[in-house]
């Protein structure tokens, strides 16, 4: 499954981050009203924690929980 989810990932151009990030103005304008968890590890070395703190910065209404000591993948025990 893993494997399926990063080629998806891959040959959609990352979802076309890079040429439009998340955190542009007018993404960000578009989520506010959504509610959100975001659940991040705190030793995820892929999208580090920062990553999450400032999408959290960008989008004040979404709910950041960090989870101790767990890391990227989906497979982590944490």
């Amino acid at each position: 499954v893993q494997s399926l989810l990063e080629c998806h990932y891959s040959v959609h151009g990352a979802f076309e981050l890079l040429h439009d990030p998340i955190l542009a103005p007018h993404r960000i304008a578009a989520l506010r009203s959504v509610p959100c968890i975001a659940v991040q590890g705190a030793a995820d070395l892929i999208c580090p924690p920062g990553t999450a703190y400032a999408l959290h910065e960008a989008w004040p209404e979404m709910e950041l929980r960090l989870v101790p000591n767990a890391g990227h993948s989906m497979y982590d025990p944490r």
